[in-house]
């Protein structure tokens, strides 16, 4: 697992990315998409030009840990939770939901070896409101043993590749579950859609 440390250096120097592409050349497109971490190559004469200009080493450019993560996430087989206590839907006879349980899987690759750790995502609506609008989605280790076994292999992780993990997880997740917005699971409960909704992300590992 390999990042861009620009970000952080930038805010070292109280520098913005248009005084750099002015002063060096380099693009602003490029620079954004060094800064985010979602560039998926550099060239040596922008590291060269990068640490000239900051008065850096490549090393410090960059943030390394021989840990690689994916991540894949699928519904529960009883993904919806209804609180019967309430209001009854006079349709579905079920209640109002509360939320959709997803089961989310967080694959370690290592030099020693692979290592599989589980995580436990729920969707809830905010305020428990019938076809709301803002959803709130936490995610945090599964099990006991699963914290155990994440917190052996998060000690090797520095607080930037920390962070970009916690992104990946997030935006992987959003990702599944914009996918799935005219599931079954989503849209006969929940008025799912990219447009209409706000959603807050609690990644709970560290």
């Amino acid at each position: 697992m390999i990042i861009c440390n620009l970000a952080v250096l930038l805010a070292e120097r109280q520098l913005k990315i248009t005084r750099i592409s002015n002063d060096t050349g380099i693009s602003r497109t490029t620079l954004t998409s060094l800064k985010q971490n979602d560039a998926k190559g550099i060239q040596f004469d922008t590291i060269n030009t990068l640490c000239n200009y900051l008065l850096v080493e490549p090393k410090d450019f960059f943030d390394y840990s021989p840990l690689d993560f994916s991540v894949k996430f699928s519904f529960s087989e009883n993904a919806i939770e209804f609180d019967y206590d309430y209001a009854v839907d006079s349709e579905q006879t079920k209640g109002i939901p509360l939320g959709v349980n997803i089961d989310g899987f967080l694959l370690c690759i290592s030099p020693k070896g692979n290592e599989t750790i589980e995580l436990s995502i729920n969707l809830s609506t905010k305020g428990n409101i019938f076809r709301s609008n803002q959803f709130l989605i936490n995610c945090e280790l599964a099990s006991k043993n699963d914290k155990i076994s994440f917190s052996k292999l998060s000690s090797q992780l520095s607080i930037p590749l920390k962070t970009e993990l916690r992104n990946q997880i997030e935006n992987s997740l959003k990702n599944f579950l914009h996918e799935k917005e005219n599931s079954e699971y989503i849209s006969e409960y929940f008025n799912w859609k990219k447009e209409n909704i706000t959603e807050q992300y609690n990644i709970d590992l560290f």
